[in-house]
């Protein structure tokens, strides 16, 4: 049985099976190639520099398509979470509900987020000074020594050392 031609049809068909995934004897065949042969014309067809760069171009084209079907928008978000939050309404779903309308509050800049940063005054000091710090106060938790006030009542500020402490009476 004579082979038939190689048409503009079918190589574009190999091509395209080929850029979709299938095997190059898988896509042989969907093309119209022999069966018997199939995985020898795949070969054949592969090794031609225009078929190669043919079934590259069309998986570009495939690979640009998918990602486009799963490109996510805010747009799309937002549509979803206000048939969610209808759907929950409904059914008389409160906690979907309220977490729904949580979020597209948020999103829509209806809320305010408000952080507090409190800060100690034992961040600015060294390893050393805390750890004069710290034998002080064990020196007066065990009764070994009684803190001095400084003439102001209070330790000093601007240099962040710890109140010096004086031995107790006794």
């Amino acid at each position: 049985m004579p082979r038939r031609p190689n048409t503009p049809e079918r190589l574009e068909a190999f091509c395209d099976a080929v850029a979709r995934g299938m095997s190059g004897t898988q896509a042989a065949i969907a093309a119209g190639y022999s069966t018997p042969r199939a995985s020898a014309t795949a070969a054949e067809l592969r090794r031609r520099p225009e078929v190669q760069t043919r079934i590259d171009e069309l998986k570009e084209r495939y690979v640009a398509a998918r990602v486009e079907k799963v490109t996510v928008t805010g747009e799309w978000v937002m549509q979803e979470l206000a048939e969610l939050a209808l759907r929950a309404k409904e059914l008389n779903d409160r906690p979907t509900l309220a977490r729904t309308l949580e979020i597209l509050a948020r999103a829509n800049g209806l809320f305010i987020e408000r952080r507090m940063e409190v800060r100690s005054p034992l961040e600015s000091m060294s390893a050393h000074q805390l750890q004069r710090l710290l034998t002080l106060l064990q020196a007066v938790e065990d009764g070994n020594a009684a803190p001095q006030v400084l003439d102001s009542g209070q330790a000093s500020t601007t240099t962040h050392e710890p109140p010096r402490l004086l031995p107790s009476p006794g």
